[in-house]
């Protein structure tokens, strides 16, 4: 079991492994456990299926870096991958549940053409499907926990200092593309390329 203790000692034996393919199929299973029911919907599937890994990775390492300097701000004395490696392997639990709706959402983007075994295969992960999607949020709150005590371990904080940690990430994430914007704007107003009215 995944628990906040191994995590911590697998993060500091080797943060890097597995990191990227886990946040690559965590986007990917992301896109896929939205509904499909149209056609136009089956496309964007397939779109999402090589764009959602982009993203997510981009994300993630956006976020991850936001933890690493939040935590600084505070003392912490975590390193990025490691921030990263904790990131990635607390969305295991969560990723576990989903990983069933991805066969689903390709089975369901086949519509009717689907026959026989592949039929049977969809049919039995719609059974299943509403006792996943019940599940899930219990995960994520595991997930969510994992990430906390995890990183409380690697940054030597309190668990309530790795809360606030987290915090202050938001708010880090908030504030960093409002500044970008403000200052944008007002470098336009003062050069007068008239870019911003």
């Amino acid at each position: 079991m995944l628990t906040p203790g191994r995590l911590g000692g697998a993060v500091e034996r080797d943060p890097k492994r597995w990191v990227l393919a886990i946040v690559a199929v965590d986007s990917l299973v992301t896109a896929a456990s939205t509904e499909q029911t149209t056609a136009v919907a089956h496309l964007i599937f397939i779109a999402s299926a090589v764009v959602a890994p982009l993203v997510g990775l981009t994300f993630f390492f956006a976020r991850t870096r936001l933890f690493y300097w939040a935590g600084k701000a505070l003392g912490g004395q975590a390193r990025w991958e490691q921030i990263r490696a904790i990131d990635a392997w607390s969305s295991v639990p969560w990723l576990l549940l989903a990983l069933p709706l991805l066969p689903l959402a390709v089975l369901n983007a086949m519509g009717d053409s689907a026959v026989g075994p592949v039929l049977l295969t969809r049919d039995l992960l719609h059974v299943i499907e509403p006792t996943l999607r019940f599940m899930l949020p219990v995960a994520l709150g595991y997930g969510a926990l994992l990430f906390t005590m995890t990183l409380a371990e690697v940054q030597q904080f309190s668990v309530w200092r790795s809360v606030l940690n987290q915090v202050l990430a938001v708010v880090l994430g908030f504030t960093l593309p409002g500044l970008g914007i403000a200052l944008g704007y007002g470098f336009d107003r003062l050069v007068g390329w008239g870019v911003g009215s």
